[in-house]
């Protein structure tokens, strides 16, 4: 078996999209980026110039040359030493998240309930002609359940002791394992976070910018003409860039692109998968009603978007934020961020993202009574006027 060819049309389309929007955000920091790589190498040419065509009323003072250079060299150390470490402490941050996710796995689990969600977990991977994740049991007293990528590049299901518990029957158990293993082929899932993912790289680039733009100053001929104008258009650039990246509109796109999670079309594959969406509908409910039992996602709420039913705690919670007690553990009370974070239209792009949650569970069942009637609104070539 396997899955249906319109099915992975759909899931590559997704990834296409996916990719097609991280080029168009990112693209004004990388063609900067760019910019100011070019101005590097233009300064080989134009010192050659400027030598040749030299005369004092084109040579600016010594004393502004040294002024403009020693703050050009101040902000690459800055940069670097400052910026750069904020810049690796999150990711660390980050990384310890998911650390503390890990370690919540238990052996002290309902062992007939765990057989049925393995049993669903294979099924459903026969189903879809994938090789069946690993089964993790978290220390959780709700229901509910997440895929991820443990630190060996394991692809794994957690499912929690509340879900082992719940009450759910085996075509809802089945429906539950095949959405998790739909985000696993996917590929949106929990990972173990990188310097290079969504999350971090805007920072990246913005550091690399300032880097070279430091660069681009310290190495331009001594003409005050040439000089100032290098100068005043790097930081001009560098201004609008890091406004840009602080905009609502941008941090709103760059949350959905840091922690995407499509669970419309993990339901559309997880039913084509099962060929039962009634009980995909069921499970939703049932989990939704159990999911907030306890106070806490396993991880903190960091895991929050990538839970099988997203229960959003509080404004904010996608930007790697943690438990109190989590953070205390890890950040001795203090939580690292990336540093663009400390904004206040960072708290209105969360803001609009927990607004957008609060409705995916309803958007589900929708889409589910839509697939019950033929209209596969996720599946490419399936939609059905």
């Amino acid at each position: 078996m396997g899955l249906d060819p319109k099915v992975i049309e759909s899931i590559d389309e997704f990834k296409a999209k996916k990719a097609r929007d991280k080029f168009v955000l990112f693209l004004p920091l990388v063609l900067a980026v760019m910019f100011v790589l070019a101005i590097i190498v233009l300064n080989v040419f134009a010192r050659g110039y400027f030598n040749r065509t030299y005369t004092t009323l084109h040579n600016i003072n010594n004393a502004w040359v040294i002024i403009i250079r020693m703050l050009a060299g101040a902000a690459l150390i800055a940069l670097i030493a400052w910026w750069g470490f904020n810049l690796y402490a999150a990711v660390r941050y980050a990384q310890g998240r998911i650390e503390t996710f890990l370690t919540l796995q238990t052996n002290d689990y309902d062992k007939a309930g765990y057989m049925v969600y393995e049993d669903a977990a294979g099924s459903a991977s026969i189903a879809a002609g994938v090789q069946q994740p690993g089964i993790a049991i978290f220390d959780d007293t709700a229901a509910n359940a997440a895929a991820f990528v443990d630190r060996l590049g394991n692809r794994m299901i957690g499912v929690t002791k509340g879900l082992l518990v719940a009450g759910l029957s085996v075509g809802e158990a089945t429906g539950v394992m095949a959405h998790e293993v739909a985000h696993l082929i996917i590929g949106d899932n929990v990972k173990p976070p990188e310097m290079f993912d969504a999350e971090f790289l805007p920072s990246l680039l913005i550091i690399l910018y300032g880097v070279l733009a430091a660069l681009a100053v310290l190495t331009a001929p001594r003409n005050d003409g040439y000089l100032v104008l290098v100068t005043i258009v790097v930081a001009v650039i560098f201004l609008v860039l890091v406004l840009i990246q602080r905009s609502k509109r941008f941090l709103v796109k760059l949350l959905d692109l840091a922690f995407a999670h499509d669970d419309i079309l993990a339901d559309s594959v997880a039913a084509d998968l099962t060929r039962d969406p009634d009980a995909l509908v069921s499970a939703i409910k049932k989990v939704s009603a159990l999911a907030t039992k306890s106070d806490r996602t396993p991880g903190g709420t960091i895991l929050a978007r990538y839970m099988f039913v997203t229960y959003p705690t509080a404004s904010g919670d996608y930007v790697r934020y943690a438990t109190q007690i989590g953070s205390q553990l890890l950040t001795g009370g203090k939580q690292a961020r990336t540093w663009f974070s400390f904004s206040g239209m960072m708290d209105e792009a969360t803001r609009e993202i927990y607004e957008q949650e609060k409705g995916v569970t309803r958007d589900r069942l929708v889409n589910l009574d839509l697939i019950k009637q033929g209209k596969w609104q996720a599946i490419n070539s399936w939609n059905v006027d």
